[in-house]
């Protein structure tokens, strides 16, 4: 079923914009540390792993990753975008691939050089470790057994390749199997495992958070233009591309935030069309956005320098729908 969203003090109504604005709000206060749910950790490199402490610190861990899950696949349900910088290793675990060394230099590049190094030097001598990990749990450090008592087994240059391949799989996943086991039951419920066993970790991940560059040329492309705008080629939009080539892109996704309720760019586009508007209100007007219709709705502004400070104004301005 389609969900509307309807939000405490705000006269929005969803027509599409609110949802889309909602996934990214709820789903980023799921990873948030301040949301105390204590469901997910980013790891050095800018991605999310599950927390091994959840199981301590949130007594209704099962249902909130399971919730995570559904809320995963109801996103690719409803071709909406989402904010889950999720790690590699967990991509492929949900749709049942299984992770490798690799995956373990983006969760941890620090421990995936050394495995690295083990595997490609003779250890004798050199390396003293157990088939065994170290593991923090709020202060307090326990010993977890990779194998039935590998507190006890030795790493050796003769066994080395099925210690690092234990400790891919615990790093990557078998730390908490009860809670990947969460998400992707979760997931199951609306999008069968056997529809994303056919997609890759990377297809997966770009389908639910869009693409991770705003690629100007791409985004132009798909533009449709009403209200004057018709032929593409008014001073006006000539402005507004100059100045969306010149902003980074973390000020791209805030553009597109303002216009279509989503920061990301969708793996198929924005549906539908992203349109820009010609409006006759004067130049001294702030531009408006319709997110439920990905529309942005331009005065005539005649130099680049008026368009970005009042293009600017409005994005940083824009939290909730009344400039819309």
């Amino acid at each position: 079923a389609k969900m509307r969203i309807v939000y405490e003090g705000e006269t929005g109504i969803d027509s599409g914009g609110l949802t889309k604005d909602w996934y990214l709000e709820i789903s980023r206060r799921l990873l948030s540390k301040e949301s105390q749910l204590c469901l997910f950790l980013e790891s050095t490199n800018n991605v999310y792993v599950i927390d091994q402490r959840s199981k301590i610190a949130n007594p209704d861990y099962i249902r909130y990753y399971r919730f995570y899950g559904r809320l995963l696949a109801k996103a690719i349900f409803d071709r909406q975008v989402m904010d889950a910088p999720l790690c590699s290793a967990l991509w492929k675990r949900i749709i049942g691939k299984i992770p490798d060394l690799e995956d373990v230099k983006e969760i941890d590049n620090v421990y995936y050089t050394s495995l690295k190094w083990i595997l490609e030097n003779d250890i004798t001598d050199v390396v003293d470790e157990t088939f065994s990990v170290m593991r923090e749990e709020f202060g307090a450090y326990v010993v977890v057994d990779l194998v039935p008592g590998g507190r006890e087994i030795a790493v050796t240059n003769d066994n080395k390749e099925l210690y690092v391949q234990a400790v891919v799989d615990y790093v990557c996943g078998g730390s908490v199997e009860d809670q990947l086991a969460a998400i992707a039951n979760g997931v199951y419920e609306l999008v069968p495992k056997t529809t994303l066993i056919k997609f890759t970790a990377a297809e997966i991940k770009e389908l639910v958070n869009g693409k991770d560059v705003v690629d100007i040329n791409e985004l132009r492309e798909g533009v449709r233009y009403t209200g004057g705008f018709e032929n593409g080629e008014h001073k006006t939009l000539e402005c507004f591309w100059k100045a969306m080539e010149s902003f980074s892109n973390q000020t791209r996704e805030q553009v597109l935030r303002f216009v279509t309720g989503t920061s990301k760019v969708p793996l198929d586009g924005f549906d539908p069309p992203l349109t820009i508007t010609r409006t006759e209100e004067p130049i001294e007007t702030l531009p408006t956005a319709h997110t439920c219709f990905n529309q942005l709705v331009l005065p005539e502004y005649q130099s680049i320098d008026l368009l970005v400070e009042k293009l600017m104004y409005g994005v940083k301005h824009a939290d909730g729908f009344h400039l819309s």
